[in-house]
């Protein structure tokens, strides 16, 4: 009954921050992760990896460099409320960790996290079609634990029914397009401004209905996921690819410049996902995009999944001190191993097991830093 909700590229440098639905956020380092290489790999239970509490799922997930804690987060729940952190509050997160937002009303949850700058809006999709775009400056940051203010009204003749699902952040409304994937399969990108140069979504105050994105009905079913994508990603510019996520783990991937571009709001879209490809009672839940060469290992450099290598520049220093530390260390255990048949002593089955490289204070294995960023 599991389904697959995100993916992301990262590397082992950075750490990645849970967000539950229940408001709270847990840190775990990527090199924490477990290693499985296999395209199939069912990989590792999240609760052996972070405490979560009862009751509690992983509603988003952001990679975040090591030292790079200083963007504005902003918050959206199911029922429409939003809230903003100041930089820096998630800097020092405990294992078990931290109430991120609290929640006005009994049984709202989070959706989603995004991080923006004051100059930045915000685009808030509903379940029944409604988009609203608001400036991130109607949103004033607070400490953690806050609880938010409303950032859209949903309206009255869906009779209770409407809900959040997406929210992310617009950096360029000129140049972004608004790409929406309905549950059976349906989606399509529209421009924030058409191509007369008028706006599609015009920005609202925070508290607004918001106006129709797609016309969504039986055949389309209901919106359940939706990004803010640029002009270059949807014209092929960079190679960016979507990658479609269906309830039952099957996961069809076409480029960006596939999907179909709609002046208008009022549109159904194309088909992404067809009927026979969803099979049975599967339905989409949840959409990704990503550079092809991100992932790819055709691209020298990111062979093997490694990182750039204006990413792993920083790390050179790193990287040659440890080699040095860890051949000085050897040599040294060499000379007092006194076994005959060359087997390690205590000493050496002590110094085996304690691998951390770094001075974090912990006593677990610390990821080599030449270890490769993954696809998780």
């Amino acid at each position: 009954d599991d389904a697959l909700m995100q993916a992301e590229v990262v590397n082992t440098h950075d750490q990645l921050l849970f967000f539950t639905n229940k408001g709270r956020v847990y840190p775990l380092n990527v090199y924490e992760v477990p290693n499985d290489t296999g395209r199939t790999a069912r990989g590792m239970l999240l609760v052996n990896l972070v405490r979560l509490q009862p009751g509690e799922q992983v509603q988003t997930v952001l990679p975040v460099r090591r030292g790079d804690y200083n963007n504005l987060y902003v918050f959206a729940t199911r029922r429409g409320q939003v809230m903003a952190l100041h930089p820096g509050e998630f800097k020092n997160l405990r294992q078990s960790g931290l109430i991120a937002v609290k929640f006005k009303e009994e049984g709202d949850e989070l959706i989603g996290v995004r991080p923006a700058s004051e100059g930045s809006s915000i685009m808030l999709v509903t379940e029944q079609g409604q988009a609203l775009m608001f400036s991130a400056s109607d949103v004033t940051p607070h400490k953690r634990g806050t609880s938010g203010v409303i950032g859209i009204r949903f309206k009255e003749e869906f009779n209770g029914k409407d809900r959040v699902v997406a929210m992310d952040v617009v950096n360029n409304p000129e140049e972004e397009f608004l790409l929406v994937v309905t549950e059976k399969g349906k989606g399509k990108a529209t421009p924030l401004f058409n191509n007369k140069g008028d706006t599609n979504y015009r920005e609202q105050g925070r508290g607004g209905m918001g106006v129709q994105t797609i016309n969504a009905d039986d055949e389309t079913g209901p919106i359940v996921d939706a990004k803010i994508v640029t002009s270059a990603e949807m014209n092929d510019e960079e190679d960016h690819e979507v990658f479609i996520i269906s309830a039952h783990g099957q996961v069809i991937r076409i480029s960006l410049s596939e999907v179909g571009i709609r002046d208008g709001r009022r549109t159904k879209g194309v088909n992404l996902m067809t009927e026979t490809e969803r099979i049975g009672d599967d339905s989409v839940v949840s959409i990704a995009c990503f550079r092809a060469n991100d992932y790819s290992q055709e691209d020298p450099t990111r062979q093997n999944g490694a990182a750039p290598a204006d990413e792993t520049d920083a790390a050179a220093d790193t990287d040659s001190v440890l080699a040095q530390a860890e051949a000085v260390a050897a040599e040294a255990d060499s000379q007092y191993d006194d076994e005959a048949d060359g087997a390690p002593d205590e000493a050496d089955a002590i110094n085996a097991s304690d691998t951390d490289a770094d001075d974090d204070g912990d006593d677990s294995s610390d990821a080599s830093t030449d270890e490769q960023g993954r696809l998780l």
